[in-house]
C-alpha cells in the first residue's frame, strides 16, 4: 500500500481500500475463495480486513496528507415485507448489522456491541491481538464514505437477515431486472440521506447502474444499441441524488457502473452495464450505445442536461 501511495502521490486523490466491504458476510465463499463455515472464522476474516483498512488509512494520511481515504458499503436499504412488527424487527436487524455495523467499524474504529452480539460462540480475545483495538481507534479516521447502490431489499420475519442483499420477496410496487433486482430510484435517495445524517461524512458513489441483456441492431449498415432503459434508470437515480444534495447531503462524486461492458460476477458477459458494447462476434469491436452520448452530455453539463 505504501508503495502505491508513494508512486501516485499527488495524482490519486481518493483511496477506497476495500470495495463493498460488508458483502464479506453475504458472499463469504466468493470473496474469500474458500468456504467460511462458522462465525469464528467469519469474524477472523472481518477483523483481518479491519486491521488492513486501519493500516491503509494510516499509510494514506502519512504518505500523502492531501489524499482522502474511506470505506465502501454496498446496498443497505431494506423494507419490511409487511407492517407486522416482526417483519419490521427483522428488517432493522438487517440494517443494523449489514449496514450500520460494518460502517460503524470503518468510520469510528471500534466494534459495536450490537455487532459482536450477532456472532455466536466466538471467543473474540483469541482473534483480536493486544493493541489491535487501540490501533483501529487511532488510525480509522475516514475522510468520506463511498457507497454502491443498485436495488432495495424486502425482508420478512424468520429470515436470517444479513445472509443476502436480495431475498426471495418481490416488491410488487417496483419494476425489476431479469435478475430480480428492484428498480427503485427513491431507495438511492434514502440511502444517501440515511448515511449522511448518521455519519456526517461526504459521500462518494462508486457504483450505480443497470445490468441488462443489450441487443445489437443494424441500421444503415451500422451496429447500434438502443438502451433507453439504461438512460431512464440513470436519469431517475441522478434526479433523486440531486434531491438529496438539495436536502443537504454533501457529495464527493458519482460514478456509474460501468464505462464499458465487462464480465459480471455471476452472469458473465450476458449481463451488461456499460455505455460501450463489446461485440464478441465481431473481433470484440466496441460500439457506443445510445447511453454513451447521453451520459457525455450529463457529465459536461454537470447534471443539468438529463
Amino acid at each position: 500500500m505504501a508503495t502505491v501511495v508513494e508512486h501516485f502521490k499527488g495524482r490519486i486523490k481518493y483511496y477506497v481500500p476495500f470495495n463493498e466491504y460488508n458483502c464479506i458476510w453475504i458472499d463469504r465463499a466468493y470473496m474469500t475463495g474458500t468456504p467460511v463455515e462458522n462465525d469464528t472464522d467469519m469474524f477472523r476474516v472481518i477483523h483481518h480486513m479491519d486491521m488492513c483498512y486501519a493500516h491503509a488509512c494510516e499509510i494514506v494520511h502519512r504518505v500523502d496528507p492531501e489524499a482522502k481515504v474511506g470505506t465502501n458499503i454496498a446496498n443497505n436499504i431494506a423494507y419490511p415485507a409487511s407492517p407486522r412488527p416482526e417483519d419490521v424487527e427483522e428488517t432493522e436487524k438487517h440494517k443494523y448489522f449489514i449496514g450500520w455495523g460494518f460502517t460503524d467499524i470503518q468510520t469510528r474504529g471500534y466494534y459495536p456491541k450490537y455487532f459482536l452480539n450477532r456472532f455466536e460462540g466466538v471467543d473474540f480475545d483469541t482473534i483480536i491481538a493486544d493493541g489491535d483495538l487501540a490501533y483501529m481507534k487511532e488510525h480509522i479516521k475516514p475522510d468520506f464514505i463511498s457507497l454502491t447502490y443498485y436495488f432495495t431489499t424486502v425482508i420478512a420475519e424468520g429470515e436470517k437477515s444479513g445472509n443476502a442483499m436480495s431475498t426471495g420477496h418481490v416488491n410488487p410496487y417496483c419494476d425489476h431486472t431479469e435478475w430480480g433486482w428492484s428498480i427503485e430510484p427513491y431507495g438511492f435517495y434514502l440511502m444517501l440521506m440515511e448515511y449522511w445524517h448518521r455519519y456526517q461524512l461526504p459521500i462518494l458513489v462508486l457504483e450505480n447502474g443497470l445490468g441488462h441483456r443489450d441487443a445489437l441492431v443494424e441500421e444503415d449498415g451500422e451496429l447500434r444499441v438502443h438502451d433507453q432503459n439504461r438512460i431512464k434508470f440513470l436519469r431517475d437515480h441522478i434526479q433523486w441524488m440531486a434531491k438529496a444534495v438539495d436536502d443537504g447531503v454533501e457529495m464527493v462524486g458519482y460514478c456509474t457502473w460501468a464505462a464499458i461492458d465487462l464480465y459480471s460476477t455471476r452472469e458473465g458477459f450476458g449481463k451488461r452495464y456499460g455505455f460501450v458494447y463489446i461485440d464478441a462476434d465481431h473481433d470484440f469491436k466496441r460500439i457506443k450505445k445510445d447511453s454513451f452520448d447521453w451520459y457525455k452530455n450529463v457529465i459536461t453539463s454537470n447534471g443539468e442536461i438529463l
